[in-house]
C-alpha cells in the first residue's frame, strides 16, 4: 500500500516539475515568441496587399485569387479602381472604345485582339498603358454575359497592373439586370449561370458575384476632350453645376440609388443618360445639335461618344462629327457587325480618331478609317455597306438554296410513298 502511494506520489510530483518548468521556459522564450507571431501576421498582411500586384500567372493559381475578384473588392467602390468624372489617359497612350457588346465574348476578344490591347491568349498585353473605355451593354440578348462580365473584370485588374485602365460604363441592361428584369436573357445565357435564379442572385445584390462590381460603375466621363456616356446626356442633368463636378454628381446620384436598390430613380427614366434615344434620333438635326452643344459647353468637351441606339452596318456621325454613334450590333444576337473608335494624341496637343472594323468571315476584311478625312470616310462607308448587303443577299441565297432541297426531299418522299401506296392497294385488289 505504502509502495503503491509514494509511486503515486513520485508521478504526481514529476508532473509538476515538468509543468513548472514547461510554464517556466515558456515564460523565458515569451518575448520571442510574441515577435515571431509579430512577424507572421504582419508577414500575411503584407502578401494580401501585394498579391493582386503579383504577375497573372502566380495570380491565376493562388487559392485567394477568388477572393479578389469578386464583389468584395467593391464593397467601397474605390475611386482609384473606379474614378468619378474624369479619366486621365498616360501620355503617349492610346483610348480605344467599345459599345454594346451583348454577351458576345467572340466579337469582343477579336476587337479587342483587332485594336491590341489583349494578346492571343485573352490577356491584356504587357505594358499596355491604354485606356479601354466599355459603354455599357455588356449583358442580355447574347448567351455569354456570365463570361463576358469575367473577362472583363479579369481585364481591368491586368491593365492596372501594366499601368493601363478599363473604364465600364453603366448602360440600360445592366440595370435590368439588377432589377431583374430578365425579357433579354436567352437559354444559353441562364445556362452559363446554372438557371434563372442563380443569375437573378449574381446581380441582385452588392454581395452577387456581379452586384457589387457594377453597383460601383460610373454613368458618364470625360477623357480629355470627348464625354462618353452610353446613351446620351442632355443639358438638364447638368444645368444646375457645369464642368466636372455635375458628372462627378451623376455618378453619385447613379452609385447610391443602385445601392439603395432605388431602379425607379430619375437618372434611369427614359430621357437619362441610360435611355434616351433624343440625341441619336431627333428629327430636326438642327435642334439636335444646339441641344448637344449645350451640354459639350457646360463640360468643357469638344465630342460625345454613345452607343445604345444601332445603327447600320457602320457607326454614325453626327453634328459634324461632334457626336459619335459607336453601337453598330456587334453580338450575334444583332449583326455580329463590330466596330472600335481609336483616339490617339498628336504632336500639337489635338487627337486623331480611327474607326477599326475588325475582319468578318465571308463579309469583309479588316478595315480601318481615319474621320479626320470626312469624304473618305463615305467612300469606306458605302464600300462597306455594300459588302455587308452582298453577304446578306449570299446569305439569303443560301438560305433559299437551302429551303428548296428541304422541300424537293419533303416532295420526293411524299411521292416515294404514295407510289408505295399505290402499289399495296394494287397487290391487296389481286
Amino acid at each position: 500500500m505504502n509502495v503503491r502511494f509514494d509511486h503515486a506520489r513520485a508521478q504526481a510530483k514529476k508532473k509538476l516539475n515538468l509543468h513548472q518548468h514547461t510554464h517556466l521556459s515558456t515564460f523565458k522564450h515569451g518575448p520571442w515568441a510574441c515577435l515571431l507571431l509579430l512577424l507572421l501576421a504582419s508577414s500575411s498582411f503584407l502578401l494580401l496587399l501585394l498579391l493582386p500586384t503579383l504577375p497573372r500567372r502566380f495570380w491565376s493559381y493562388s487559392p485567394l485569387s477568388s477572393y479578389f475578384s469578386s464583389s468584395s473588392l467593391y464593397s467601397t467602390c474605390n475611386t482609384n479602381t473606379f474614378p468619378q468624372g474624369r479619366v486621365f489617359r498616360p501620355p503617349g497612350s492610346r483610348v480605344v472604345v467599345v459599345a454594346d457588346v451583348h454577351g458576345d465574348l467572340e466579337r469582343l476578344t477579336s476587337t479587342l485582339l483587332a485594336v491590341e490591347l489583349i494578346d492571343q491568349e485573352h490577356h491584356w498585353r504587357s505594358n499596355n498603358r491604354d485606356v479601354l473605355v466599355l459603354l455599357g451593354d455588356l449583358v442580355d440578348r447574347g448567351p455569354d454575359t456570365k463570361q463576358v462580365l469575367e473577362s472583363v473584370m479579369q481585364w481591368s485588374r491586368e491593365a492596372k497592373e501594366n499601368g493601363g485602365q478599363l473604364v465600364e460604363l453603366l448602360g440600360n441592361h445592366e440595370i435590368m439586370a439588377m432589377s431583374g428584369v430578365t425579357r433579354f436573357v436567352g437559354a444559353k445565357d441562364f445556362e452559363s449561370f446554372g438557371g434563372e435564379v442563380p443569375r437573378q442572385q449574381a446581380f441582385s445584390s452588392s454581395t452577387g458575384k456581379f452586384g457589387g462590381w457594377l453597383r460601383c460603375l460610373n454613368v458618364a466621363v470625360v477623357v480629355e476632350q470627348d464625354l462618353y456616356v452610353h446613351a446620351g446626356l442632355l443639358p438638364k442633368w447638368i444645368e444646375k453645376q457645369g464642368g466636372i463636378n455635375a458628372l462627378n454628381a451623376i455618378n453619385e446620384q447613379g452609385r447610391r440609388a443602385m445601392k439603395n436598390e432605388n431602379y425607379e430613380d430619375t437618372l434611369f427614366k427614359s430621357d437619362g443618360p441610360l435611355w434616351t434615344r433624343y440625341l441619336a434620333r431627333g428629327n430636326n438635326e438642327k435642334e439636335v445639335c444646339a441641344v448637344l452643344k449645350q451640354t459639350l459647353k457646360a463640360l468643357n468637351v469638344t465630342r460625345m461618344v454613345v452607343g445604345h441606339t444601332r445603327q447600320h452596318v457602320t457607326i454614325g456621325i453626327k453634328c459634324a462629327g461632334q457626336l459619335l454613334l459607336l453601337d453598330t450590333g456587334m453580338s450575334q444576337a444583332y449583326d455580329s457587325n463590330p466596330a472600335a473608335l481609336i483616339v490617339r494624341q498628336t504632336e500639337g496637343g489635338g487627337q486623331s480618331s480611327e474607326i477599326v472594323y475588325p475582319a468578318v468571315p465571308q463579309v469583309r476584311e479588316e478595315k480601318r478609317i481615319f474621320l479626320e478625312d470626312i469624304e473618305q470616310v463615305k467612300v469606306h462607308h458605302e464600300e462597306l455597306i455594300e459588302a455587308h448587303r452582298v453577304a446578306q443577299s449570299d446569305q439569303s441565297r443560301r438560305e433559299q438554296i437551302k429551303r428548296d432541297f428541304i422541300l424537293h426531299k419533303k416532295q420526293k418522299n411524299l411521292r416515294h410513298d404514295g407510289s408505295q401506296h399505290r402499289r399495296r392497294r394494287r397487290r391487296r385488289s389481286r
